[in-house]
């Protein structure tokens, strides 16, 4: 279209010629190279040429929601905090605790019997670990869920960030069925802000509202870093356009739709605040006027102390999850069988550094993020090539480092120089896992391979060691001096006879397994010991929140729940839920000793996902959160469960 004329940068209009036929615009496309900051009138073209092309059939990537990211976190302040990818990366959470004040989402629950909204509890520790409720904080939406909460306590001038959004945790109600749901879908989400200075007299939230979808959150000590994805909706759009009249209509739709909203809003206690503009916002420097993407992905930066003060910035780029350092905060999506990068540095200033691409993408098994890492300026990261070969997949490690606005590749491998592949033929990429110049790859498809992967030299990635033992391990956690932490399954595959003839296929046979490996020879890592569950699994192998950990001298404790199951004449169904507490002592030769599985009262006539469950680990005992109830195990007198508080 043509501009016939426009205002300042700051309220920017344009005059545009009414257009008598569609024009012809790319799919939307990812783009190698670094972004870049053009001219308004270029910028809106990008945006509104995506929402365009997306009307005639070209449907917009949908990011993920991977929460989703080398230290490991594990406490000796006398109480456990949430696990995290990075030390001193914080990670949102549904259970807070500063050593006195706990701090728990409950989250809303819709059947045919009970109607129970989101909410906040804060509750006061005593002196015999029990718990008292002191207040209950409403959020701005109650009939939505609660992403997770942030407690900044590292300071005297405590608090804490409550987010939520649309999309609630709902149970399974057996005895109904339909579920009285909620009717609110708004394409927003909220971060509320406590001043918890006072527990027991906490005072009024204060509020930020965006618009879009949230994708991910970081805090690093006051500052919380919050990313999220934003697609216009323009009224009145005829999806899968075929005919040229209505592709005509739905581009002079596109025309009309107002410049201000082609970027997310944000408001501050009910009031607009411009963070963010459409100058602020960067595209595909090799993008030509007949490209479009009409996502905007925006990364906020909020003080936590005076929320009022935030910063931010915004690109048009493909993203599906994020990984951030305690320095930078990483982009990424995977297309077209590469997957692109796009770096943004933290601290005083949220702005763009970088971007660069890797072959193969970042495959779906475990948790994405862990298979990227930044140490020492280098970033790393594991991709999968499964285009080559369908059957055989293509595993491989790469180092990059910035070098003005590219992220440029300076060591793979496999290469020349160390050709032995990530994983036999036919295996997956499961977990992956770094420790500072050392990298741990399992794969699998029948044998678990533990790869130690040597990345002190970026240019010269080496493989150090090898491992095979039955089973796979879909997570990995480094913890003590050289020691990992397997938490997977244990598959047993079994050759059933049938009249004196061997079964063609093998059969599986299946149970929780958690490895405790000795990865400090890295030439020759070990596993000292195991834990077996049959027909039992853990959420922490699709979610690492969900484990707890606590030294405490030598020793090292973990806890997680587990979810078991078993079988009757006709189904297969969920029996049973608990906590599993469990000893790593390295004073001697380290091995796993299970301390006790806790199993907490429920009357709940609907099934609950473990996967919401939490616990809390102190010199005095456990803290298990299951459902909405909180219950207490004592580490020195008998074996009852206190509670539910």
């Amino acid at each position: 279209f043509f501009v016939v004329g426009c205002s300042s940068d700051s309220d920017p209009t344009f005059t545009v010629l009414e257009p008598t036929e569609a024009p012809t615009v790319n799919p939307p496309a990812a783009f190698s190279g670094s972004l870049t900051q053009k001219s308004n009138y270029i910028v809106v073209n990008y945006l509104r040429n995506g929402l365009y092309s997306a009307s005639v059939g070209e449907a917009e990537p949908a990011p993920n929601d991977n929460q989703a990211p080398i230290d490991f976190a594990s406490s000796d302040s006398g109480f456990s905090t949430t696990n995290t990818q990075e030390s001193g990366v914080d990670e949102a959470d549904r259970i807070e605790f500063d050593g006195t004040t706990m701090y728990v989402a409950d989250y809303p629950i819709w059947t045919s019997e009970l109607e129970y909204q989101a909410s906040i509890r804060v509750l006061s520790k005593q002196s015999d670990n029990s718990l008292t409720e002191v207040s209950r904080l409403p959020i701005l939406e109650p009939e939505w869920a609660i992403h997770g909460m942030y407690l900044a306590s590292e300071t005297s001038d405590k608090r804490l960030a409550v987010l939520s959004g649309s999309q609630p945790v709902y149970p399974v109600d057996n005895l109904s069925t339909t579920l009285a749901l909620p009717n609110n879908v708004d394409n927003d989400f909220v971060i509320e802000v406590y001043n918890v200075n006072q527990p027991m007299s906490i005072g009024t939230a204060e509020t930020i509202r965006v618009d879009g979808r949230l994708l991910s959150s970081r805090r690093i000590d006051n500052m919380l870093y919050v990313v999220s994805a934003y697609v216009p909706q323009v009224e009145g759009i005829e999806f899968a356009a075929i005919d040229e009249a209505t592709r005509l209509e739905n581009y002079k739709k596109v025309l009309d739709f107002p410049i201000s909203e082609l970027i997310p809003s944000i408001y501050f206690n009910g009031q607009r605040k411009n963070v963010l503009s459409v100058d602020d916002c960067y595209i595909p420097e090799q993008a030509t006027s007949q490209d479009g993407y009409a996502q905007i992905v925006q990364i906020l930066s909020i003080d936590l102390t005076t929320p009022n003060n935030m910063q931010g910035t915004c690109m048009a780029a493909v993203t599906s999850f994020t990984y951030t350092s305690s320095d930078a905060l990483y982009l990424a999506g995977n297309a077209e069988n590469t997957t692109y990068l796009h770096k943004v540095s933290l601290g005083d200033q949220v702005e763009y550094q970088a971007s660069g691409t890797v072959p193969g993408i970042v495959g779906w098994n475990g948790q994405s993020q862990l298979r990227l890492s930044e140490w020492q300026q280098t970033l790393r990261i594991v991709t999968t090539d499964y285009q080559r070969d369908p059957d055989v997949p293509f595993h491989r490690l790469f180092s990059l480092q910035q070098q003005g606005n590219d992220l440029n590749i300076v060591g793979e491998l496999p290469n020349e120089t160390h050709p032995d592949p990530i994983g036999k033929p036919g295996e997956d990429v499961y977990a992956v896992r770094y420790v500072a110049d050392k990298g741990y790859v399992v794969t699998f498809e029948r044998i678990d391979p533990l790869y130690v992967i040597g990345l002190g030299d970026p240019t010269n990635p080496v493989m150090l060691g090898e491992l095979e033992i039955p089973g796979v391990s879909s997570y990995l956690q480094p913890f003590g001096d050289g020691l990992l932490l397997g938490i997977g399954q244990q598959i047993n595959f079994q050759q059933i006879p049938n009249n004196g003839q061997v079964a063609i296929m093998p059969i599986p046979v299946q149970s929780m397994k958690i490895s405790l490996f000795d990865v400090r020879d890295p030439a020759n890592p070990a596993e000292l010991s195991t834990l077996l569950r049959e027909n039992t699994y853990t959420p922490t192998e699709f979610d690492y929140r969900t484990l707890s950990i606590l030294n405490e001298g030598d020793k090292t404790r973990f806890a997680m729940p587990i979810e078991s199951w078993g079988s009757t004449d006709d189904f297969l169904a969920a029996v049973g839920n608990s906590l599993l507490v469990f000893d790593v002592d390295a004073s001697t030769e380290p091995s796993l000793t299970e301390v006790i599985q806790l199993t907490a009262e429920s009357i709940a006539p609907y099934y609950i996902y473990s996967g919401e469950d939490r616990s809390i680990l102190t010199n005095d005992g456990v803290y298990y959160l299951r459902a909405n109830d909180l219950w207490f195990h004592s580490s020195i007198i008998g074996d009852e469960l206190n509670g539910p508080y």
